[in-house]
């Protein structure tokens, strides 16, 4: 006992056991009010340094463009309301602990919304408004596992004219908060700072503008390879390399007919596909498929020669973004290529 006391009096001045912070709502029920939009979408071509956004050979180059020069028709609307709104929060293991439990049909932009949360200092928002007539899947009471298995078939996506209203209002826009701090009345990052809750168009735009004149040959097929099946909602980065979708997910090839080959463009909603970078395509002459990560988007442009048709040349355009190494396809972006061979 005595020595117990000696040490506890020579230490007691220089360190003290603090009780650990307690927050007094943690695990209660409260009511938060949500102001949600839509993000606008991005550009490609400004995601990362555009220095090397060109290939060099006089025979067949290709470059990434700014929207800028691209857009016109192609310019994209946004729904007019958040259709089939729904909202999931989990814990930090992924357990869902509040949410709802039946879509909002309809919710105006920036209009004041009402939802029962979790009170939790950190914890994940799953915010998804599925489109408008899209009511065949939801994100349930599951948890977020669950949720991250959840798609869209491409076909619902697929014939959406970017500049219809109506067809736009069929888009889902996601937002997945992995770090938000649910208290009283408000949602704030785990820093303090309000969260803007700006949710992001689930599809990625892609569109292509060639021209091919080779003499002797003839531009006989297009193809998008490497193109994901269906759009996942809930993205779930590998936890090594934070690429996605999965390797194991299915894949397809897109090919174009005639028609569109003639045409000389053509656009398209993708799902995302984000495979990583890579140091070794230093320049688009390296832009190749020895250095292309597993999975990367590519577009084959086929060329057969016009008096012996076995006679074929195959030029091949690898997707994603403007610098070199980048060979990532992001939701909410915009891709525009101009090919030249």
């Amino acid at each position: 006992m005595t020595l117990l006391s000696l040490v506890l009096i020579s230490t007691g001045c220089e360190e003290r056991i603090d009780s650990p912070a307690v927050n007094p709502l943690e695990g209660k029920i409260v009511e938060v009010t949500l102001d949600l939009g839509f993000a606008d979408e991005k550009d490609g071509y400004t995601l990362s340094a555009p220095s090397k956004t060109k290939s060099n050979g006089a025979a067949f180059n290709y470059a990434l463009q700014p929207a800028v020069t691209t857009k016109g028709a192609e310019s994209s609307l946004k729904p007019d309301k958040l259709y089939n709104l729904e909202i999931q929060q989990y814990d930090r293991s992924g357990n869902r602990i509040g949410g709802m439990s039946n879509v909002i049909a309809e919710q105006e932009i920036g209009s004041a919304l009402k939802l029962t949360l979790t009170a939790n200092i950190d914890c994940q928002l799953v915010i998804v408004a599925w489109g408008k007539s899209n009511t065949s899947t939801t994100l349930d009471t599951g948890n977020l596992t669950s949720a991250q298995t959840k798609s869209i078939d491409v076909s619902v996506i697929s014939e959406l004219n970017p500049s219809n209203q109506e067809d736009m209002n069929q888009m889902p826009y996601v937002l997945h908060l992995e770090h938000v701090c649910v208290e009283n009345n408000t949602i704030k990052s785990i820093e303090g700072k309000d969260v803007r809750l700006l949710l992001r168009r689930l599809a990625t735009r892609l569109i292509l503008n060639w021209s091919y004149s080779y003499s002797g040959y003839q531009l006989k097929q297009i193809l998008l390879q490497s193109i994901p099946l269906n759009y996942k909602v809930v993205a779930a980065p590998d936890k090594n390399d934070k690429t996605y979708p999965s390797l194991l997910d299915q894949y397809i090839t897109i090919q174009l007919t005639s028609t569109q080959i003639g045409a000389g463009n053509y656009s398209c909603w993708v799902p995302a596909n984000v495979r990583g970078t890579n140091s070794l395509a230093t320049s688009q002459t390296y832009r190749i498929k020895s250095n292309a990560p597993m999975g990367s988007s590519y577009v084959d442009f086929i060329a057969a020669n016009t008096s012996d048709l076995k006679k074929k040349l195959s030029y091949r355009v690898y997707l994603g973004g403007s610098e070199s190494t980048d060979f990532n396809l992001y939701g909410n972006t915009d891709y525009n290529y101009t090919v030249k061979i």
